[in-house]
């Protein structure tokens, strides 16, 4: 199934920050836009969502389980733009990354993961 070929894809390399729906159809031999009709009948999304997601549950992580700083965190979870990574990340987990830190390292951990 292509559309688990492109997950796959997603899930390796999704910390280049030049990981897109068209860098996936290249890999795959397919046009952008048969990719991004398929992948959203197969997998109920949007393929950008879906790399959106990828991406910031991977920054979750680091972010709870690391002290990188918050741009690093950033950086290695493919986002290019730590201001535009601070705004998603808020707007999915409700907290600022580093806000977000501060009460997983306080206990707080059960207030924000879901």
């Amino acid at each position: 199934d292509l559309s688990e070929l492109a997950i796959d894809y997603i899930q390796s390399y999704f910390a280049k920050p030049d990981v897109s729906l068209t860098t996936v159809a290249a890999y795959l031999g397919i046009s952008s836009s048969y990719l991004s009709s398929l992948f959203s009948k197969r997998q109920g999304v949007p393929l950008k969502k879906y790399l959106q997601q990828y991406r910031l549950q991977q920054a979750e992580k680091l972010v709870r389980e690391t002290n990188f700083p918050i741009s690093e965190v950033a950086a290695l979870t493919g986002f290019s733009d730590s201001n535009y990574f601070i705004k998603l990340f808020k707007q999915t987990y409700h907290y600022t990354p580093y806000r977000y830190r501060q009460l997983a390292e306080t206990g707080g951990e059960s207030e924000v993961v879901y």
